[in-house]
């Protein structure tokens, strides 16, 4: 005897569900996987500018009351 025609519906929704759930799952992964190589693009951009201030800092912007070089950690 065949499933009543609720229950057939109910499995292919389910199945449709299941569908677009996997999909999103490989949507968050790509997501992550991008976010990931951005957020070391950001760091080693924050990076350069960080050394940049030091160079800056180090080659004498400030005049004679110059910190010393401990204090520019």
């Amino acid at each position: 005897m065949s499933e009543p025609l609720v229950i057939q519906t109910l499995t292919q929704k389910r199945a449709e569900i299941l569908g677009r759930i996997k999909a999103y799952e490989a949507q968050i992964a790509q997501a992550r996987h991008d976010l990931a190589h951005v957020n070391a693009t950001i760091e080693l951009f924050a990076a350069q500018e960080r050394q940049r201030a030091r160079y800056m800092v180090s080659h004498g912007f400030f005049k004679s009351n110059r910190p010393s070089s401990s204090s520019l950690k």
